[in-house]
């Protein structure tokens, strides 16, 4: 709604009260949660699934049985994001993630790390840039959310695995930061500009 103002006249000839100005509250998916960074892993390392801390939040982490029984994606979210922006085809999404996998002999093995690789990854949705469970499970994100994500296998690396890092038939457990998303041609826009171009 437009910001609101309203101006009241008095009942004495020639005397006004002052304009007044009523802005409108703030919408509720604009009133961010607190981002609780400093419980979660924001640094290189070996991390478990105990050191994201979610059961301090009272946060359930599933259990291999149940990993292993999904037929979809999953994304269990920890902290919202801010309801608004939406990662849609062709436009870019900006995350960090901690990637497990859980088989029938092992359960929350950490396999790739991008506070590691010291950038977060990027890529451009629809084009499929990276495996399919990983894409759906950030398409049902938004900017700003924090979310502890669950991919079959046959959303993941399949029967192949992915050589020397995961077992064929894994299912992932994804732990996503989605800082950012960029919309649709935004390259095209930051290059006239010369700057970092913020969906807004």
């Amino acid at each position: 709604a437009a910001t609101a103002a309203t101006a009241a006249t008095a009942d004495h000839q020639h005397q006004h009260r002052p304009s007044r100005v009523v802005r409108p509250r703030t919408p509720e998916y604009r009133t961010k949660e607190p981002s609780l960074d400093g419980l979660f892993p924001k640094s290189p390392g070996r991390y478990t699934l105990e050191n994201l801390n979610l059961q301090s939040l009272g946060v359930e982490v599933f259990s291999r049985e149940r990993v292993r029984g999904l037929s979809g994606v999953e994304v269990k979210t920890v902290i919202n994001g801010d309801f608004v922006k939406k990662p849609r085809k062709g436009s870019t999404v900006v995350l960090h993630y901690i990637a497990f996998y859980s088989t029938d002999h092992t359960h929350g093995k950490m396999f790739d790390c991008t506070y590691n690789r010291g950038r977060p990854l990027k890529f451009r949705v629809g084009c499929h840039a990276v495996f399919s469970g990983l894409e759906e499970c950030v398409r049902l994100m938004c900017e700003g959310e924090k979310s502890l994500c669950y991919i079959p296998p046959h959303m993941a690396f399949g029967t192949r695995g992915f050589p020397a890092l995961v077992p064929p038939n894994a299912a992932l457990i994804m732990w996503i930061v989605l800082e950012e998303i960029l919309p649709v041609g935004y390259e095209a826009l930051r290059s006239l500009g010369g700057h970092s171009f913020k969906y807004a």
